[in-house]
């Protein structure tokens, strides 16, 4: 799976004439952008990720960057009319149809803790998450799983249930995917994780 903030990082690169003209721009090292878009590995077999200092300058520099991964995935605000989002079943989340641009369905478990125990209705964003948002993962058997995401030094990223009982993913897993971010629990927003 490549790492949404790379796949960002590389429409950037794209759209600004390479990872040259981008490093430039934001008066990065070309070097580590040229590793980072190529996909250089790291010792550990790893392709090298965006890093802290790059997605700040990133940030600095375009604004809404991370949600420019993908086709489907969306930019700032809701993209989405709350009242229209459809209900997915668990069934529907695992044939590994194409999913809506935002999406309800029942958390599968209690790995979320006390504020969103198994059962409670969660509408999700497919977009390009940040470090400590809720994410929807799907793992290489196809069931859903809900964690915060977070930076590794291990791993590109971490996918951590915030209820310890609960298996943690990571972007380094064969088969593992983000497929979308929490954006609302019941009727009001999801603060989970921040």
């Amino acid at each position: 799976m490549d790492d949404p903030l790379v796949l960002a990082f590389r429409r950037i690169c794209d759209a600004e004439g390479g990872y040259k003209a981008l490093a430039d721009r934001i008066s990065a090292n070309d070097q580590s952008l040229y590793q980072v878009y190529s996909g250089v590995k790291l010792p550990s077999g790893r392709p090298k990720g965006v890093g802290p200092q790059l997605r700040a300058k990133l940030d600095t520099h375009f604004p809404g960057w991370r949600s420019a991964t993908d086709a489907p995935l969306v930019a700032h605000g809701l993209s989405y009319q709350p009242d229209k989002v459809p209900y997915l079943t668990r069934e529907e989340l695992m044939t590994g149809k194409d999913l809506p641009n935002a999406f309800k369905i029942d958390l599968p478990d209690d790995a979320m803790g006390a504020k969103a125990p198994k059962g409670t209705r969660a509408t999700f964003e497919r977009r390009a998450p940040g470090w400590g948002d809720a994410v929807l993962l799907i793992d290489a058997k196809g069931h859903p799983h809900v964690r915060v995401y977070r930076q590794s030094l291990e791993h590109d990223w971490e996918g951590v249930a915030p209820n310890p009982a609960f298996a943690t993913f990571t972007g380094s897993m064969s088969g593992v995917r983000v497929v979308a971010v929490l954006e609302s629990l019941g009727g009001g927003w999801a603060q989970l994780s921040r």
